[in-house]
């Protein structure tokens, strides 16, 4: 079992380069083949679970997401990654704990 302070570590990622794109014909979806460097970054070691969550929607007023009955998670699944949330829900809860999603690049890495 991890403890409380295992919760907030988070991972260095140093200065990169890769390929990202494709070189195939036909893929509408993405860019052609390019380089890319990425900038140093820290990515947090666990996902957000839903206590975590729950604590910006209390403090937010933002909806609960779908699957949670009466404004709060299932029970038991406290430490669980939340999940069913949108793009913007997970943006605004970023800069809620003053933190920012990665970029498509800064995924790839």
């Amino acid at each position: 079992m991890q403890n409380k302070l295992d919760k907030q570590a988070t991972i260095f990622v140093p200065v990169g380069r890769l390929w990202m794109g494709t070189g195939q014909a036909g893929c509408d979806d993405e860019k052609s083949q390019h380089d890319v460097q990425t900038r140093t970054f820290f990515l947090d070691r666990f996902e957000v679970t839903n206590l975590q969550y729950k604590d910006f929607v209390d403090a937010t007023e933002r909806r609960t997401p779908v699957y949670w009955q009466g404004g709060t998670f299932p029970i038991y699944k406290d430490d669980h990654p939340v999940v069913n949330i949108t793009w913007e829900d997970a943006r605004t809860y970023a800069e809620w704990v003053k933190k920012q999603l990665l970029t498509e690049a800064e995924w790839a890495a």
